[in-house]
């Protein structure tokens, strides 16, 4: 998690940011890194690269700008796009080694003056060692919840896409942390485990 690193401070506040009990302040900026999860704020965005936005380019565009904060550009994807008037919303989501990370993905405000609000986990994907999981089988893994949690269903609902990534724990403070192999349950009632 970058998102105390004074590099990253800097290429997102600029370089004479101010910092107190985790707030980080400059020029119309406000970035609170008090939570696991970062809230940005721009209320006066001008960046020139922006006007041009559209839901066809608002996620490069998105994800270029956040590329230059530090957080690498080949570790995001955009999960999906939205756009109300001239706003356009981008989930971006992260992945590693070419698997998906099941933990919160940033959720960006964009228009054409530029990013006016990001909320989430600023990561960046480092490989330390490598080493070989004993993992269980999807099948198992579904089990074992459906053990725990299947009374919590009172209709019939159909399993309909089973994907293999990683989940990484998100605790308050925490600079850094282990990706951890996980399967994520997608049901016919929009519910994903």
């Amino acid at each position: 998690n970058i998102s105390s690193e004074e590099k990253f401070l800097k290429a997102l506040m600029g370089k004479e940011y101010k910092s107190e009990k985790g707030i980080v302040t400059y020029e119309g900026k406000t970035l609170d890194i008090t939570s696991s999860f970062a809230e940005y704020i721009n209320s006066s965005p001008k960046d020139r690269k922006f006007s041009g936005i559209n839901k066809h380019n608002a996620s490069g565009k998105v994800i270029s700008y956040l590329s230059k904060t530090g957080v690498n550009k080949k570790t995001l994807y955009a999960e999906r796009v939205s756009n109300s008037k001239d706003k356009f919303g981008v989930v971006a989501g992260y992945e590693f080694d070419g698997k998906k990370i099941f933990t919160k993905p940033l959720l960006v405000t964009a228009s054409k003056s530029g990013v006016e609000k990001i909320y989430g986990p600023f990561l960046t994907f480092a490989e330390i060692e490598k080493r070989y999981y004993n993992t269980i089988s999807s099948e198992s893994a579904l089990i074992d919840y459906l053990s725990f949690y299947g009374n919590n269903y009172k209709t019939a609902v159909e399993l309909t896409a089973v994907n293999n990534g990683y989940y990484i724990p998100m605790n308050q403070g925490s600079v850094s942390s282990y990706a951890i192999p996980a399967y994520e349950f997608v049901f016919s009632n929009n519910e994903t485990v």
